[in-house]
């Protein structure tokens, strides 16, 4: 949301359209020309341009009673045979990335809620979850946020038809994005 704040403070002629979607919605958008950019987690077999932008950590979300023995890691397989909240809106292809990279199995109840739900579930003991440093900024809830091991990820940057394709003005987005993550 800053980027495109500072976009359209410098730009107050032009419109930008904010919808959200899951992962596969955003890149199938910018496939069928229904949006010039999508702002995404890199996903495996994506093949679109592609502009990095950051890493997210992801995080294990934790109730606030979770005995951690003293650890401020997670580690990955303490996931397995655990009732795990997963995400919704595709979040659930990085989670997923970072739980078989380390070929761990937990009890995943998939859930249509959206993240401050989770949380809010995990805080009350429902399951262990996992989400990114990102989502969790600013929030003050009852749970434990610990990094995880080993480290996992997810890459966030823009997708888009090829550059050559794009309009001046999109190009231009683009590298005032670019721009503008580096300072944050």
């Amino acid at each position: 949301p800053e980027v495109i704040q500072q976009f359209r403070r410098v730009h107050p002629d032009l419109t930008v359209d904010i919808q959200m979607g899951s992962v596969e919605e955003v890149y199938r958008w910018v496939r069928e020309d229904k949006t010039d950019v999508g702002f995404a987690s890199l996903q495996d077999g994506m093949t679109m341009d592609w502009v990095p932008l950051a890493e997210d950590p992801l995080l294990a979300i934790l109730p606030p009673e979770y005995d951690l023995g003293g650890r401020d890691r997670f580690n990955v397989e303490d996931f397995a045979g655990q009732e795990f909240l997963m995400p919704s809106l595709g979040f659930h292809l990085d989670i997923l990335r970072a739980l078989n990279r380390s070929n761990v199995t937990p009890v995943i109840r998939t859930t249509q809620v959206s993240d401050s739900v989770i949380i809010s579930m995990v805080e009350h003991g429902l399951g262990v979850s996992m989400l990114s440093r990102l989502v969790l900024q600013g929030r003050q809830d009852d749970v434990q946020a610990l990094p995880l091991a080993p480290r996992a990820v997810r890459e966030l940057g823009i997708a888009s038809r090829p550059r050559r394709d794009l309009r001046p003005m999109v190009r231009r987005f683009i590298a005032e994005a670019e721009e503008m993550i580096e300072k944050m």
